[in-house]
């Protein structure tokens, strides 16, 4: 009589019915059978998270038998439990608008649940300010290409189907230009030989921004005027009045905090497209000067969300 938790859980030569201290065993066992396993399953149901105790009592058949011996193991079949499948989408990445790029996304999983044992995979777009057109979105590196500027967030999801692990890219899409071809358009060979002048950190108008500055914001390399700046002057009655240097066909975000090196910027306002290569006056509306109140200014391009 065999017992897990004070529950019976099987007999085994023994009648049905209740079992006392002096109830006989059905037959005599002998020969071979008293070193022979005899296998029985048993209900997981049963067993408790932490200690079990299993209890087990062996009956003679008759009260003059010479010799009692008694063995047993229990064995149990775990089944692994299913754990999250992980999902990486990559570092956050650049690219032009209308040129492909692909995507370089990673994940793992244990093969669990059995059914149905693979992932389902997918990319989505989850934003931006056009929809991007995403080739195999199911695959770990799809292609993508990018209709208009700015920045774009996509979703990368795998799913065991059970458990969804999901993580996100961040692609900032600039004007329809590579960075090398407009390097070109500015330099010449000469100059494109010379890290200095061309250089993505080079500044070789000495206006304080570097050339991926200047390509990123749509600036002249070679034009200290032309440089992506706000301008601010006080306005009537303590106020103040923001400018901003915009160039023709580029979209723009301007941004306030009140804290120099830490809060979150606010969106004061969006400009664009610009009709011109120009200086155009920012609207202040809930981001203008309070008495006592220290605000924070910077222009982005392109537009931010």
């Amino acid at each position: 009589m065999v017992y897990i938790n004070n529950q019976l859980v099987f007999r085994s030569n023994m009648p049905e019915g209740t079992v006392t201290s002096s109830t006989v065993a059905s037959e005599v066992v002998g020969g071979a059978d008293e070193s022979t396993f005899f296998p029985q399953t048993v209900d997981p149901a049963v067993l408790v998270t932490g200690a079990n105790t299993l209890a087990v009592e062996v009956h003679q058949q008759n009260a003059a038998s010479s010799d009692v011996s008694f063995d047993l193991r229990l064995d149990a079949l775990v089944s692994a439990q299913n754990r999250p499948p992980t999902a990486d989408a990559g570092e956050d990445r650049e690219a032009v608008v209308g040129v492909e790029i692909r995507l370089a996304g990673r994940y793992t999983d244990d093969g669990l649940p059995a059914t149905p044992g693979v992932v389902t995979l997918g990319w989505s777009q989850t934003e931006g300010p056009a929809v991007a057109v995403i080739t195999v979105a199911d695959s770990v590196s799809p292609a993508v290409v990018f209709p208009a500027p700015g920045r774009y967030v996509l979703t990368f999801s795998v799913r065991d189907g059970s458990l969804l692990a999901t993580d996100s890219v961040a692609v900032t899409v600039a004007g329809g230009e590579a960075f090398e071809a407009w390097r070109i358009r500015y330099f010449s060979a000469a100059e494109l030989n010379d890290p200095n002048l061309s250089g993505e950190s080079a500044d070789p108008d000495g206006d304080g921004q570097t050339n991926r500055a200047e390509y990123e914001s749509g600036t002249h390399p070679r034009e200290a005027s032309s440089v992506l700046r706000l301008r601010i002057a006080s306005g009537a009655e303590g106020g103040v009045r923001l400018w901003a240097s915009v160039i023709e066909g580029r979209e723009y975000t301007i941004q306030f905090r009140t804290e120099a090196a830490g809060g979150a910027w606010q969106v004061l306002h969006h400009l664009g497209p610009a009709a011109c290569d120009c200086e155009v006056e920012v609207p202040i509306t809930g981001g203008g000067v309070a008495a006592g109140v220290t605000k924070f200014y910077r222009l982005l391009t392109p537009r931010m969300p």
